[in-house]
């Protein structure tokens, strides 16, 4: 397991901060875990890397990455006073780059706790951009997408450590200007650290109970910014730099995404005006509302009404999501454009000769039948998903719209609530949503192939 020293970073950089507040407990359960994925390293270093890795076992090591990192921090999150089921839940949103909470005390943590679940969160972003790249549209095809902007390829491993270099880059790059720009609106440089870690992988865990409602309105619109910096595919800023804005706006969505953001808050501005409430703080918090769910970031900065006219705008711009290969989560902006072009198709075969021909393309090309039927399984998990989720907290006698709301929330791993998910609510429901946003994260099916018998059976 080669990934052993990456993983010591899970642990082991919050364990720093707990050695330096002198936090026992918690030194001991970061640090255990550090040594461990140390020690695996180690070993692992002297079996040389696979020369014929396939995608399926690649998506395999990509799940199994995310449950362990889980697991391993939920000792920390006991130590911080969560019971078994809350820390489990906890560790699942962080790694998910989530945001949802059922913590009733972190304004009482330590510095350590606050650090822990936004140091995951950051973590979990850029693995699931590198996924997005590299898994998930195909090693083989984004080695050759790569290739068009002239590096150097010798072969997929190569290409894709190639490819994680240069994504690690712009993720630190990102990171550090935002950490350079909140370091100056918010009120103190540890909440900036926390909050950079969350923005920048569309995380969402806020060390105040208000996510950023108590925080000033410039605070609140750099924060919001930093997060649609990276509801953008990681690509574009490596092409942007590499060949400049017009190949990296045409290999990417940037387009798509500003013009969704755009016109999603001239609605959610409308649709304010004409509620009992249309002052001008009223747009500015439903616009920023809009813009963190749409970016799955998760931050609030302001109470979300159910059943209100935006709040209803919220939860589509949730299920839409940010583009591929972003830390977004969501069905995936890329997915919704092309599953809008096979209805506008089908329109059109109705009307068409019968021997007509329709083909679908996707950033200027063809689109071949394997990917439109890999984009229909995914929505179709999704919305099966989601009634089967929502069917069982109808049983706990939940409130239906709230319970849409934050089970969308889940599957989308954004991390907004209306208010029904907190340490009082039933541990089933809990489990549910662990399993939500374990799915949504690693694309549904990524984990259930994973999950699948039939993946591991020996083949004669």
């Amino acid at each position: 397991m080669a990934q052993g020293y990456v993983l010591a970073s899970v642990t082991g950089f919050p364990a720093i901060f707990a050695i330096i507040e002198g936090q026992k407990q918690l030194t001991i359960a970061l640090g255990l875990p550090c040594l461990l994925f140390i020690i695996i390293g180690y070993f692992s270093n002297t079996r040389p890397p696979p020369k014929d890795l396939r995608n399926i076992e690649a998506v395999c090591v990509l799940s199994f990455l995310f449950l362990l990192i889980t697991v391993a921090t939920v000792p920390a999150f006991i130590i911080l006073g969560m019971p078994l089921i809350d820390a489990l839940f906890e560790a699942t949103s962080g790694t998910t780059s989530t945001g949802l909470s059922v913590a009733s005390n972190a304004a009482e943590w330590p510095l350590t706790g606050h650090v822990l679940r936004g140091w995951i969160q950051w973590l979990g972003g850029f693995a699931i951009a590198l996924a997005g790249v590299a898994t998930i549209i195909g090693p083989g095809a984004t080695a050759k997408k790569m290739g068009d902007f002239n590096f150097e390829q010798q072969d997929i491993l190569t290409s894709a450590r190639m490819q994680a270099r240069n994504l690690l880059k712009v993720y630190c790059l990102i990171t550090a200007i935002s950490f350079a720009v909140l370091f100056f609106v918010l009120p103190t440089w540890w909440e900036a650290l926390v909050i950079t870690f969350s923005a920048v992988s569309t995380g969402g865990f806020s060390p105040r109970a208000d996510s950023l409602a108590s925080y000033t309105s410039l605070a609140q619109i750099f924060v919001i910014l930093v997060c649609l910096s990276t509801t953008v595919s990681m690509l574009f800023y490596v092409v942007l730099y590499r060949n400049g804005l017009q190949k990296a706006t045409k290999a990417t969505n940037i387009k798509t995404i500003v013009g969704v953001a755009t016109v999603g808050v001239v609605i959610c501005c409308l649709l304010v005006l004409l509620s009992k409430d249309p002052s001008g703080q009223a747009v500015l918090n439903n616009s920023l509302n809009f813009l963190s769910g749409f970016s799955t970031a998760g931050f609030s900065v302001s109470p979300l009404n159910a059943g209100a006219a935006t709040t209803i705008l919220i939860i589509a711009a949730m299920i839409i999501g940010g583009a591929s290969g972003s830390t977004a989560g969501g069905i995936k902006i890329d997915r919704a454009i092309v599953l809008f072009q096979i209805v506008r198709v089908s329109f059109n075969r109705m009307r068409a000769p019968s021997h007509a021909l329709f083909k679908i393309k996707e950033n200027g090309k063809w689109l071949s039948s394997a990917r439109i039927t890999s984009l229909i399984a995914v929505l179709s998990c999704y919305i099966a998903t989601l009634l089967i989720c929502w069917i069982i907290f109808l049983v706990f006698e939940q409130p239906a719209f709230d319970s849409f709301f934050v089970i969308v929330s889940a599957l989308s791993t954004v991390g907004l609530s209306t208010g029904i998910i907190g340490p009082e609510t039933p541990s089933v429901l809990k489990f549910v949503l662990i399993c939500a946003m374990l799915l949504g994260r690693l694309e549904f099916l990524v984990l259930l192939v994973t999950l699948s018998p039939s993946t591991w059976r020996k083949r004669s």
